[in-house]
């Protein structure tokens, strides 16, 4: 198995996440969705809770390759690294991130970063051992998810290495050699058009190969994502009429019990940041 060089990047705090967490874990308590509230009855409330704990937050480079950056989080205390939760943003071109800005993450790339915060927060309260991994994909290889595609496996494993040394500094990570991996199962996660690269994704065999989850929360620009096979498809949208037992409509109106809540708010946003709690806690694996 081929091995990428590597980068542990610094990155700064800003005022929408707190940076990458480099020489001690963040911990701190976020308002999410109580999993046990969250039932395929439209009619019944989501419920506020407030769960956290101590995560790694990490940005990783791969010089020269496309994707650059893989933002990276992970609860302290993680025992097993083979679940890995590859999580595909939004595009970046309707969010005016520009090609120019990208490298060193200028400019608008900055905020995409708050996603690993809002999952690596939802994981310390859910304690799965799961490693979830962000590759911030320029739009000029979004969709096509640029070395990804032929590459999946050599990068995860070079990230999960130095997961590895982070989580067990007392034994640090190991180079991977030919047909050697930490990768066992890959859980698929998207939010909102992210759905769209989620999708081009499982049309690669290495990915599809592994692939035993999926995580969709709001998607759009694809059809809804079916189960992989032997697994399950865990979708979180603002639809009505019946859900079912991995599907959940979370419309506006289930909200009202959280403290940003008003007749007009917009919804969308909190989804990821609120119900990964609940998948982390239903998901298969890590557990």
């Amino acid at each position: 198995m081929g091995q990428f060089p590597i980068n542990s990047v610094p990155f700064p705090a800003t005022e929408v996440h707190l940076g990458t967490s480099n020489n001690a874990p963040h911990e701190f308590k976020e308002i999410l969705v109580l999993p046990a509230s969250v039932t395929p009855q439209i009619s019944d409330l989501l419920m506020p809770v407030s769960a956290g704990g101590k995560f790694y937050a990490k940005l990783y480079e791969i010089p020269n390759a496309m994707p650059r950056y893989y933002g990276v989080a992970f609860r302290f205390g993680i025992t097993d690294i083979g679940p890995v939760n590859v999580f595909f943003h939004p595009s970046t071109a309707h969010a005016h991130m520009s090609p120019k800005d990208y490298i060193g993450l200028g400019g608008a790339w900055s905020p995409l970063f708050r996603y690993v915060q809002y999952f690596g927060v939802q994981l310390a309260a859910a304690t799965p051992n799961m490693v979830w991994v962000m590759p911030m994909i320029d739009s000029n290889v979004w969709p096509n998810i640029g070395i990804l595609k032929s590459s999946f496996v050599d990068v995860v494993n070079t990230i999960l290495v130095e997961v590895q040394k982070v989580a067990w500094p007392d034994a640090p990570g190991q180079t991977m050699v030919r047909n050697q991996t930490a990768l066992q199962t890959v859980i698929l996660s998207a939010f909102s058009a992210g759905r769209i690269s989620m999708s081009g994704a499982r049309n690669v065999a290495a990915i599809s190969n592994l692939s035993r989850e999926i995580w969709d929360f709001d998607g759009a620009g694809a059809p809804p994502p079916a189960a992989p096979r032997g697994g399950q498809a865990l979708r979180y949208d603002q639809g009505s009429g019946p859900g079912g037992p991995t599907l959940f409509h979370v419309p506006r109106p289930r909200w009202v019990r959280f403290p940003f809540y008003s007749p007009g708010v917009d919804v969308h946003g909190h989804i990821p940041q609120r119900l990964g709690y609940h998948a982390a806690t239903k998901s298969a694996f890590g557990h």
